[in-house]
């Protein structure tokens, strides 16, 4: 080793060192380094009703809204609540609206409650004065503001895959019962001051719900209430002449300051659909949830493929090289193959791979007449190039697979798209066998040539290949770890914004 690589290897651990101790930098390196599980603020969050792992006492606020959440979720799933729990969720929406009689939604809350219990007259009553309050607010965007205190807390720093967590554990199971209980509402009493209620309570969940689920609720509610409850389809034409006429009706029957209202709300909605709820918004949410995780996971990945190379570049030091030289009977290569094939074909029942396998670990048994004299010799460049190529691609293999095993991929793993990662040791395990089995192959047949033991001349191009391989991680992973802070605080903006009011960050886009 020439000076100049000392100086540049030193320089190299010293970086890492620095990147270790420094408190910015080192939650980057954390992740798909040494951490490889879920989160356990993501699984069991006090905060969130999604997380929750036990019901706390309902004295706050953001307590009662909790369990208002979990009983949401329970019926919007099927199922039925037990009359007991019905009348003490009523019974805490009433008590929570007299202390925030500004809020519609404990009024909404109280009328899906006495709807479940039976209490149609009672639902009806809490639906008209939810209606009549100026604002509408679950507690959920506090609860996400502990939550993500929490996560910064467990990480050390403020990344941007805690709030796209954050945007996927919020519960909008809440809106959808009270759009539901509209809907039933307004079947059961279709009549003009009905509709106009259920229509402003609409407008409040479109408005002021933070998540772009929840105020789609709130559109929906509000068409439903313009157009009329029809219990059979009409024509496009129909419904849009009664949504038009809705205003002109409530000024009819001498309701000009609600008409007012609804005309406003009507106009609203139109741009709301086109503002919000647009086919791309969830598709915008997705990528940012992918680029969240790999800036979280990715200067740590580098590092534990580069720890990994490292390992098995001190692997192949302790293999006797001066002894792969020596001719073996074809018969051992020859039976180590059908064993290997046999039991990775029963691993994967994949016939291509495990023919693969057979083939590559099967040519050893071919041995040149003339051996290596000295492991010195010169080895062509080519060779050393497919050495490193190789190794860096299976570094690559070996960081993808530290960025699925990773806290953040782990703790959003539910809420991603189908794909390779749901299925990776099947994904890795191919992989693996294809670029190590391609490897052999390549200097196999290198080998031959050069009338060289094969198995030595592969491990001697693979030291080569692991020391460049291990040196590469290492550099990339000082140079990635300060471009991940950088952009990992841009789009950490963006994904805030939507965790917190998710409506408001489409519509002022």
């Amino acid at each position: 080793m020439t000076t100049a690589h000392r100086a540049f290897l030193g320089a190299i651990v010293g970086a890492i060192v620095a990147l270790f101790l420094h408190p910015l930098s080192r939650p980057w390196l954390q992740y798909s380094f040494w951490q490889f599980s879920p989160s356990p603020v993501v699984t069991s969050s006090p905060h969130l009703a999604k997380t929750l792992p036990s019901l706390p006492s309902p004295e706050a606020d953001e307590d009662i809204s909790l369990y208002v959440q979990l009983a949401a979720e329970k019926l919007s799933n099927g199922q039925q609540l037990d009359a007991k729990d019905a009348l003490l969720l009523a019974e805490l929406c009433r008590n929570a609206a007299e202390k925030d009689p500004q809020n519609a939604y404990w009024r909404q809350s109280e009328a899906v409650f006495q709807f479940a219990l039976g209490n149609k007259a009672a639902a009806e009553t809490a639906w008209r004065r939810a209606c009549k309050r100026p604002n509408w607010d679950d507690s959920q965007s506090q609860q996400i503001r502990t939550f993500l205190i929490d996560m910064k807390r467990e990480s050390g720093a403020d990344m941007s895959w805690h709030a796209a967590t954050a945007s996927y554990l919020r519960s909008t199971a809440a809106p959808k019962v009270i759009h539901s209980l509209g809907v039933q509402i307004l079947n059961q009493n279709p009549t003009l001051a009905c509709r106009s209620e259920t229509f402003l309570n609409a407008i409040l969940l479109r408005d002021q719900s933070r998540a772009e689920a929840s105020s789609y609720y709130g559109y929906l509610l509000a068409e439903t209430a313009a157009t009329g409850p029809f219990l059979t389809p009409g024509s496009k034409r129909e419904k849009s002449y009664i949504r038009a006429e809705f205003p002109t009706e409530l000024n009819k029957s001498n309701q000009s300051a609600i008409a007012d209202e609804v005309d406003r709300g009507l106009r609203e909605n139109e741009a709301f659909q086109a503002l919000v709820y647009t086919a791309g918004s969830q598709t915008n949410l997705r990528k940012l949830t992918g680029q969240s995780i790999l800036l979280g996971s990715l200067p740590g990945a580098l590092l534990f493929a580069a720890a990994t190379s490292g390992l098995l570049l001190l692997l192949s030091y302790l293999v006797p090289l001066h002894r792969l030289g020596d001719p073996v009977s074809p018969a051992v290569p020859t039976i180590i193959a059908l064993v290997v094939a046999v039991t990775v074909y029963i691993i994967t029942k994949q016939v291509p791979i495990s023919l693969w396998i057979l083939m590559v670990i099967a040519l050893f048994a071919i041995h040149p007449s003339i051996s290596l004299i000295s492991p010195t010799l010169k080895i062509p460049r080519l060779s050393l190039f497919i050495g490193s190529f190789f190794s860096i691609f299976l570094c690559a293999f070996i960081a993808a697979g530290a960025i699925i095993a990773s806290t953040p991929f782990q703790s959003l793993a539910a809420f991603l798209p189908t794909g390779w990662w749901n299925n990776p040791t099947k994904f890795f395990g191919e992989g693996f066998l294809i670029v190590i089995g391609t490897f052999i192959l390549a200097n196999q047949i290198t080998a031959f040539k050069l009338r060289r033991p094969a198995g030595r001349y592969c491990i001697t191009i693979a030291r080569h290949g692991l020391t460049q391989a291990c040196l590469a991680c290492l550099f990339c992973s000082i140079i990635v770890t300060p471009a991940a802070i950088y952009w990992d605080s841009k789009i950490n903006q963006d994904l805030h914004k939507i965790a917190l009011n998710e409506t408001a960050y489409y519509l002022n886009r």
